[in-house]
């Protein structure tokens, strides 16, 4: 019988040839545990080898590998929590350095990451998702402050507030709401449920 069990899968450059699939899997044969690693070459050849495996080394390595991985999610869904702590208090730094040296540390955040919501391409548009599948056109601009805001629908026009790689979209979905999205790759953006999911997109290739 064998048991597929994913531990390593990516491609690489090798000097000859490049590897395009590798991966581990274990096999029992009349009461034998064997592991299996085949690594297969973009030339169509592969590799395999084939050594007997311990059930109990096997057992405690994955389940600490588990464990591993449940530690790091469970750290990021801690960090998750102080993030609106983390918005206000940045908040209240940026008006501090405002009122003190007239520089806001936000803003300068913002511009590094505005471009995304301020470029203009004509065939495409931001668009947010919310947990009933409806969907609203985004729009966003800059007051006169230089303030990154944004328009939903036909809502007027109410602050986005960039961190980096956290936004804070301020009154949504409804007045004295808060939605907080992350960045989850380019022109993609996403609250930590993926209930609400903003994004650039085409209406044409839709």
């Amino acid at each position: 019988m064998k048991y597929l069990i994913p531990f390593l899968f990516f491609a690489t450059t090798a000097t000859a040839q490049t590897i395009t699939f590798d991966t581990l899997y274990f096999e029992r044969v009349d009461g034998q545990l064997f592991q299996i690693t085949r690594t297969e070459f973009d030339n169509g050849s592969y590799s395999q080898t084939r050594y007997a495996a311990d059930s109990a080394a096997v057992l405690k390595l994955y389940a600490n590998e588990i464990e591993r991985e449940a530690a790091k999610l469970a750290e990021a869904a801690r960090q998750t929590v102080t993030i609106p702590a983390f918005s206000a208090q940045s908040i209240r730094r940026n008006n501090i350095l405002n009122t003190q040296i007239g520089a806001r540390p936000i803003i300068d955040i913002q511009n590094r990451y505005e471009g995304q919501f301020l470029e203009t391409a004509s065939n495409t548009v931001w668009q947010l998702r919310s947990p009933d599948n409806s969907v609203q056109e985004v729009t966003f601009s800059k007051t006169a402050t230089g303030q990154l805001i944004y328009k939903a629908g036909e809502d007027a026009n109410k602050p986005a507030i960039l961190f980096g790689q956290i936004m804070r979209l301020n009154n949504y979905p409804s007045a004295g709401q808060t939605l907080f999205l992350f960045q989850l790759r380019d022109r993609v953006w996403q609250d930590i449920d993926g209930n609400y999911l903003l994004r650039k997109v085409n209406p044409q290739r839709r």
